[in-house]
């Protein structure tokens, strides 16, 4: 007697029925369809739970039955494959014996409806859920082509998989794949970032002769893209034989996960250059990319095309231009945009609240969430990051503790590590260093070395050393290779006049071949990008920018201005440091924008560091001496200087 099996990990949610197909037939349980050809290998994905209780991705093996589905045993007899091209073995089903090689699956010919299958979790396991059921497919072999390919996209389209989710195989039967398979089972391997499974796919397209198909290649585009590797993704665009919309708009989404911005607005303009038309998808990648890079001028202009060909401004186009105008500097157009939306959403509510909170308008952001609720729309968690956040900038610890309690016992809403990171960086901004390390401690779960290098910062402004230490020995161990740790510790020993433990720092960035990335800052001048670096005199207009900065210098000093030399981690004398100050990006790119643009323009500035404490002095005395309004994004907040005075209070 054959062995048995038990296949428990997928079961088949049935709803009895007694009506009649539209066909005329009686509707049967869920028919054994989905079948593949010798050699070929069948995707399924399968949420399980391990031994410790932790969601993962067990491969689960499809036995080609009916009986599998409704959770009974299977004989392993029946997952053999014949012996021999048209002749099945006695103890397999007479289906299996089929033709290796069946005509290509096409849903405007097929008699049959499309079933359709949703994938979903429950209690920890995947299941098959047919809404409606369907007569057994004819023995002609482009139904059961159809219907793996329908079972592949609901698996495919089913929400949005786990991280950990992967495509298991399993080698069996009769029916050869075609380009509907293989393009949603790699939107499958996209969505759960399955990077190996994804090139192992790509490997069976081309065994398989579907490279050419311009479906599957955009597929192909869009999981390299999401996967992190925009060098493959980039060879398969390349490649393409021909790029409609869906193509570029993969390319360019890609780029945009990656933090290739420039790269996807570059993508764009070839976009337009070829004639494809861009849809809503596109508008909102690019607006993304604009909102990383800071190019409000360029933003505009994607708000004006998208005005200009009437195109609808959904929950996802309208989010994103609020989004794109808030890091952009400019949260008055933000809020314009969200005020006209005829009806806003929970993502539109948090775009906006978001947006007050970086630009330290905490008050206009706990307002904006009070609205919210009375609307009747539920926060969820990424709102009350942003509410928190705009807490952390204002200095309102209590009212930090009030939300952070609110969204646990009012909301119910579990705290992840940017909650955690917020409330540490909230109290370590404050002064209240020993409270912020008791609560890391009170966590539960492990903190990232994101949480730890806030209260590492906060350990540099209030030039704690001895917390410092310890902190740095605990974020190391989680990110070694960062050269971020190093410096910011680097800038503690300093602060505190401990030369000996910056030489240490240094040492052990050079033993562990740890590389500091540069600071820059980048200014937005008729469309185009310009960066600057510390000392930066690669500029074409140098010698303009260099010889404003000793003017502004000099003028600086009749009002007031003292230089902060102790931002100078260097054992130099007095003038040397101030030499040194004078050369740093921001300064660099505000000269730039004071010559480059007409008087009274605002100039906004991207600095991908925390600005300086003397860099900071600096800007309030020339946005009282050129009297112009100067917007900086650091890589913390928003800075807006105005007659001598910034937002934030000198508190940052």
């Amino acid at each position: 007697m054959a062995s048995t099996k038990t296949y428990n990990s997928v079961m088949l949610e049935q709803e009895a029925s007694s009506k009649e197909h539209s066909m005329g037939k009686i509707i049967e349980p869920f028919s054994p369809w989905i079948v593949v050809q010798e050699r070929w290998l069948i995707y399924n994905l399968a949420f399980l739970k391990n031994e410790k209780k932790k969601k993962t991705l067990k491969l689960c093996l499809l036995p080609p039955r009916a009986d599998f589905l409704r959770g009974t045993k299977v004989s392993s007899a029946d997952c053999r494959r014949p012996t021999a091209p048209g002749k099945a073995t006695a103890s397999l089903p007479a289906y299996i014996a089929r033709s290796r090689s069946p005509p290509s699956y096409n849903e405007a010919t097929s008699p049959l409806p499309t079933p359709p299958l949703r994938l979903r979790s429950f209690c920890g396991a995947c299941r098959l859920d047919c809404r409606n059921h369907f007569p057994r497919p004819r023995s002609s072999s482009h139904h059961r082509d159809g219907s793996r390919a329908a079972n592949e996209r609901a698996r495919a389209a089913a929400g949005q998989p786990s991280r950990r989710a992967v495509a298991s195989r399993r080698q069996v039967i009769s029916v050869r794949p075609n380009a509907f398979t293989f393009t949603f089972v790699l939107s499958a391997c996209a969505g759960a970032q399955a990077a190996t499974d994804g090139r192992r796919i790509h490997g069976d397209v081309v065994r398989f002769g579907c490279e050419e198909n311009v479906f599957v290649a955009t597929a192909l585009v869009d999981m390299y893209g999401k996967c992190g590797e925009i060098g493959s993704a980039e060879e398969m665009f390349d490649g393409m034989p021909e790029r409609g919309t869906a193509g570029f708009n993969a390319m360019i989404s890609g780029y945009v996960m990656n933090g290739k911005c420039e790269k996807a607005i570059f993508v764009f303009s070839q976009m337009l250059e070829a004639g494809v038309q861009y849809d809503a998808m596109t508008m909102v990648s690019i607006l993304q990319a604009c909102a990383s890079l800071g190019a409000l001028q360029k933003g505009r202009w994607v708000h004006e095309q998208i005005m200009r060909t009437r195109m609808e401004i959904n929950m996802h186009v309208g989010s994103a231009l609020i989004s794109m105008y808030a890091r952009c500097g400019s949260i008055k157009e933000s809020r314009e945009i969200f005020d006209a939306m005829p009806k806003a959403d929970t993502i539109s509510w948090t775009a906006i609240i978001c947006g007050y909170g970086m630009h330290g308008l905490a008050e206009d952001a706990e307002s904006l969430f009070i609205q919210m609720v009375e609307s009747g729309l539920s926060p969820d968690s990424v709102t009350f990051i942003g509410v928190l956040s705009g807490f952390s900038h204002k200095r309102m610890v209590d009212k930090g503790h009030q939300y952070f309690q609110k969204m646990t016992d009012e909301y119910h809403i579990k705290p992840t590590l940017e909650h955690y990171s917020c409330m540490v960086d909230m109290l370590g901004r404050a002064g209240r260093l020993n409270e912020a390390e008791e609560f890391v401690g009170k966590m539960d779960m492990e903190p990232d070395a994101g949480l730890w290098g806030g209260l590492l910062n906060a350990c540099k402004i209030y030039m704690n050393v001895e917390m410092g230490e310890r902190v740095l020995e605990k974020v190391l161990r989680i990110d070694p290779g960062n050269a971020g740790w190093y410096v910011l510790m680097s800038n503690i020993y300093a602060t505190s006049r401990c030369w000996d433990g910056v030489a240490r720092m240094r040492l052990l960035m050079k033993g562990r071949k740890v590389q500091k990335h540069p600071g820059c800052s980048s200014i937005e001048i008729g469309g185009q990008i310009h960066t600057f670096l510390v000392f930066d005199k690669s500029h074409p207009k140098s010698d303009h920018i260099y010889k404003l900065i000793m003017d502004l210098e000099e003028r600086m000093r009749a009002e007031g201005y003292i230089p902060e030399t102790n931002c100078v981690l260097a054992n130099v004398d007095e003038k040397a440091k101030e030499d040194m100050l004078c050369g740093h990006s921001e300064r660099l790119a505000i000269a730039f924008g004071i010559l480059s643009t007409a008087e009274g323009e605002v100039l906004r500035v991207i600095k991908n560091l925390r600005v300086c404490v003397d860099c900071h002095t600096a800007t309030k005395f020339i946005s009282k001496i050129v009297k112009r309004e100067i917007i900086v994004r650091d890589s913390k907040r928003f800075h807006h200087f105005r007659d001598g005075v910034c937002s934030c209070g000198d508190y940052w």
